[in-house]
């Protein structure tokens, strides 16, 4: 039973969990539309290597072998840090950055960032 039917609804998909609030589906069911809709997605090499090398850069964070620094590597400030990849090929070569650095170094580049 849910704590408050006003506020909780029940997902779309399987019609029984209560879904996250904002959201459609349920958290089980809103992973297997994800796992399903990446299946069908044909990626570029480009793209592929791209995935590839954020996903093997994340791992190793994760895994505490890359470690950011302290401070912005383009402003200097301290602060929560996003990586930046210059070249996919090196998947481990990161640039530390600012959100509002990472995302005006995409503008001066002419790169779309969302």
């Amino acid at each position: 039973m849910r704590s408050n039917p006003a506020q909780s609804k029940p997902c779309a998909r399987c019609h029984e969990a209560d879904r996250q609030p904002g959201q459609s589906y349920c958290r089980p069911c809103a992973s297997e539309y994800q796992r399903l809709w990446q299946q069908k997605q044909v990626l570029t090499p480009e793209q592929l290597q791209k995935k590839n090398a954020r996903r093997a850069a994340a791992d190793r964070k994760s895994r505490g072998k890359l470690v950011p620094p302290e401070r912005c590597e383009r402003c200097g400030e301290p602060g929560d840090l996003q990586m930046h990849h210059e070249d996919y090929s090196k998947p481990l070569e990161v640039v530390w950055l600012h959100l509002a650095c990472h995302r005006a170094l995409h503008r001066e580049r002419g790169d779309v960032m969302a």
